[in-house]
């Protein structure tokens, strides 16, 4: 597998979209039952579709690049893993910038490392990225400690 996804594994977990359309999602719906059933070519054409609705939709674009794994086009399935890690990585930065606004830094702080799990972005955001960021993680190392 391609940047190191398992095949079929779920890569979002609690990270869901509320913007993807409804359309969109009942195209996804039908391509994986196709998938389950092993018509990987139809599932294919029904994965492409929900992407031409929804084309940040990181499940569509998961499953795009397996079925082109499974057919061996490997390189295009590459730029379909590579998309939908971008897509979780940008997600995680933006759920650590509202974290961030609300105070919650080290909330921020463990969202922003994950979403370094994913992708390696030009900069992070600068507020959290600065000299207060090694003293409060071990902050909250310290305080995690003092908990135990």
């Amino acid at each position: 597998m391609t940047a190191g996804l398992s095949s079929r594994k779920k890569i979002v977990g609690t990270i869901k979209s509320d913007r993807i359309p409804a359309e969109a999602q009942n195209q996804y719906r039908k391509a994986t039952l196709l998938l389950d059933q092993g018509k990987t070519e139809d599932a294919l054409q029904g994965f492409q579709q929900a992407l031409d609705i929804a084309p940040n939709y990181t499940e569509a674009l998961h499953e795009t690049g397996y079925c082109l794994q499974n057919l061996g086009r490997h390189d295009e399935a590459r730029k379909y893993y590579t998309q939908a890690l971008k897509e979780i990585g940008d997600r995680l930065c933006e759920i650590g910038r509202y974290e961030e606004s609300l105070g919650r830094y080290w909330v921020a702080i463990s969202r922003y490392e994950e979403a370094s799990k994913y992708y390696q972005p030009e900069c992070m955001p600068e507020p959290v990225m600065n000299d207060d960021y090694e003293k409060i993680k071990r902050k909250i190392k310290k305080t995690d400690i003092d908990s135990e």
